[in-house]
């Protein structure tokens, strides 16, 4: 299997976030549509293309999928559980909580989790699996 090289699809940079998540990341989604159903022709050879994963950091996955912020109630990207605050913390105190699936959230099925419609749903990415949690924010940050 050939190694898979990261390539760049929406880099910004600002003193804000972009106004719109419907229309930030919406040249990329309508040409990767396009991409999945015609693939790319090179050297006489076809080529399908595959998104294997949106990488960013927890604030700009949370943008671009349209829900809530790991600080809110709702804010796992992983599970359906509610925060509490327990002292002077919120915590996830549950350990067996029920998951978000890629159908689960394209259908918004938990509308506390969710604030619109993610762009990426009309196109073939598991917005769970293909949007990977950040070691920066995970471990740098909420470890060390």
């Amino acid at each position: 299997m050939e190694p898979k090289i990261p390539f760049v699809i929406g880099p910004f940079c600002g003193t804000s976030k972009p106004n719109d998540v419907a229309t930030y990341p919406n040249d990329f989604v309508t040409e990767f549509e396009a991409l999945q159903i015609l693939g790319v022709r090179s050297n006489d050879k076809h080529y399908n293309i595959v998104l294997s994963a949106i990488v960013s950091d927890i604030p700009a996955r949370a943008f671009v999928k349209n829900v809530k912020g790991h600080a809110g109630y709702f804010g796992c990207d992983k599970c359906t559980q509610e925060r509490k605050h327990r002292k002077s913390s919120m915590t996830f105190p549950e350990t067996d909580d029920k998951l978000h699936t890629d159908n689960s959230s394209k259908t918004k099925a938990n509308e506390e989790h969710h604030l619109g419609s993610c762009p990426f749903t009309s196109i073939k990415v598991d917005v769970i699996r293909n949007l990977p949690l950040d070691y920066m924010h995970l471990t740098c940050l909420g470890v060390m």
